[in-house]
């Protein structure tokens, strides 16, 4: 997660810490309107939509898409099915949060 409470005035270096902040090399803001800030602050930075920003289906996930998310997070209250509709409904990668015997059963079935 990265991005902040309010949209902030950014130097170089301030850009250069959000492009350093987040899991890994990409940023997941919370909501939508956090996407447009890191676009203009740090654009090449890999936006991936987080769950916090309510991503249930297909047309959601392809708002964050043309929003500039490369990967989504779809919400933790999505069926096997529901996901599986989601990733066959937008252009935007699929993540999802999944745990225990459901992960291990259904992991060869809807692993591609």
């Amino acid at each position: 997660m990265c991005g902040g409470q309010s949209e902030l005035k950014f130097s170089g270096e301030g850009q250069s810490k959000l492009e350093s902040s987040g899991n890994g090399n990409e940023c997941k803001p919370l909501n939508v309107g956090l996407v447009s800030l890191i676009q203009r602050v740090a654009p090449n930075l890999p936006i991936h939509g987080s769950t916090q920003m309510s991503i249930t289906s297909p047309e959601g996930a392809e708002f964050a898409r043309e929003l500039g998310c490369k990967r989504v997070v779809v919400g933790r209250e999505l069926s096997i099915r529901d996901i599986a509709a989601v990733r066959a409904g937008t252009g935007a990668e699929v993540e999802a949060f999944v745990h225990g015997r459901v992960l291990h059963e259904n992991y060869t079935q809807y692993s591609h």
